[in-house]
């Protein structure tokens, strides 16, 4: 299944399961199977590490497309540069959390507040989905910018992170 979300400036592609198996296999293997570039910086050691949990997850539960990882793809470059989505299925409350994180040449453009929002606007179309979390560090000024523009509230700060809340 190839499940793609479309906004002004970028593709976003829930990651497809040989596409996250490829993660230790290089930036150019994933290029092949994505049919574009990679941003360098952003397929460090975290991001393959990610792209593995993500895989592990996928192979467990072939229904988590979706609830899982995104790529981040800007239409026009025919580049990835990075990821976003949700830390799993919604929950017995309705609950789901998002996260990203983009290549640091692509920040403070929009792109990571535009990705978000589609998969928000996503999120809330799916069945039983009735809640939005999101946590960021106190630091992270620019995440917390982003959280704010969703419409999120911040509910606390629980071990050393802010979390947010959205309720549509």
């Amino acid at each position: 299944m190839d499940l793609r979300l479309y906004t002004e400036r970028l593709t976003l592609i829930a990651c497809p399961p040989r596409v996250a198996a490829a993660a230790y296999g290089g930036r150019r293997q994933i290029e092949t199977l994505v049919g574009a570039r990679v941003a360098e910086d952003w397929l460090d050691s975290d991001g393959r590490a990610l792209l593995s949990y993500y895989s592990r997850q996928i192979d467990a539960d072939p229904t988590m497309l979706g609830w899982g990882l995104w790529l981040i793809q800007h239409t026009a470059e025919r580049i990835v540069f990075g990821s976003a989505g949700f830390k799993g299925k919604p929950d017995a409350d309705g609950m789901i959390e998002i996260g990203y994180g983009i290549s640091a040449t692509y920040r403070r453009q929009g792109y990571t507040f535009e990705a978000a929002r589609a998969l928000v606007d996503w999120a809330f179309q799916q069945p039983g989905v009735k809640r939005l979390t999101a946590e960021c560090l106190p630091n992270n000024a620019g995440s917390a910018r982003i959280l704010e523009k969703l419409g999120m509230a911040r509910t606390g700060i629980d071990g050393g992170y802010i979390k947010w809340l959205l309720v549509p």
